[in-house]
């Protein structure tokens, strides 16, 4: 059996008033002795503690702090668990896998690229963050597959756990992208920030396995696959556990909380933001 019995009472008691006041002339008028007659209890019951919030954000952003803000926890937050929480596990738990896990991969996983991988940034990025922050692409930004990529499990993968569990691929699965895949961006994106950060890529970056790898940021970064990248597998893979895996917690497990847990408060937080209650001209 697993049971678990918490045999009492939750709660939480704060117990007294939180209340925001931030204070100055024009807050006053829509605060002070004001908030409280649409505040109080009746701010309460329209549940509007994010109205307090927006209220003190718009002081602030007028340049309103001076007050004070108050927080009255005034009581004691308690949870009562009051009994024992147990789980009876009561015998043995095992995992017979009395075999052989196997998978049979049995040929050839390739992928094929066939071609060219290129990003052609065609001219100038810039920041500037004095006056401009400039992206220009000026142009297209391609990336050629030119081929297939396969993966080829040509098998049966299994697992055999005491019986078998099997699953049959059988052939290939393909993915045939045949050609390009382009985004032309074909501009400049321009944010001002007012000064000026640049890099210069200047030409085409790209990469290359089946010919040259290279860098230049006045040139060209070249990759190309060009060909087939190929992972032979040929064979079979064995797990040989061959009889019982078994963990006994044979009893019971048990944890006592037994009373109360408790955190008093028990008083109020204040933080005095203490200014004149004047808008600030900026």
């Amino acid at each position: 059996m697993e049971a678990r019995d918490t045999g009492g009472t939750e709660a939480k008691d704060t117990g007294g008033t939180e209340e925001w006041d931030t204070g100055g002339e024009r807050h006053r008028r829509h605060g002070g002795e004001g908030h409280r007659r649409h505040g109080g209890v009746g701010h309460r019951m329209r549940g509007t503690q994010e109205a307090w919030r927006q209220e003190t954000q718009e002081a602030r952003r007028q340049g309103i702090t001076g007050g004070i803000e108050v927080r009255d926890t005034g009581g004691i937050e308690a949870r009562d668990t009051g009994d024992m929480e147990a789980r009876d596990t009561g015998g043995t738990e095992a995992k017979d896998t009395g075999g052989t896990e196997a998978r049979d991969t049995v040929g050839t996983e390739a992928r094929d690229t066939g071609g060219t991988e290129a990003r052609d940034t065609g001219g100038m990025e810039a920041r500037d963050t004095g006056g401009m922050e400039v992206r220009d692409t000026g142009g297209p930004e391609a990336r050629d597959t030119g081929g297939t990529e396969a993966r080829d499990t040509g098998g049966t993968e299994a697992r055999d756990t005491g019986g078998t569990e099997a699953r049959d691929t059988g052939g290939t699965e393909a993915r045939d992208t045949g050609g390009m895949e382009a985004r032309d961006t074909g501009g400049t994106e321009v944010r001002d920030t007012g000064g000026t950060e640049a890099r210069d890529t200047g030409g085409t970056e790209a990469r290359g396995t089946g010919g040259t790898e290279a860098r230049g940021t006045g040139g060209m970064k070249a990759r190309d696959t060009g060909g087939i990248e190929a992972r032979d597998t040929g064979g079979t893979v064995e797990r040989d556990t061959g009889g019982t895996e078994a963990k006994d917690t044979g009893g019971t497990e048990t944890r006592d909380t037994g009373g109360m847990e408790a955190r008093d408060t028990g008083g109020t937080e204040v933080r005095d933001t203490g200014g004149t209650g004047e808008r600030s001209q900026r």
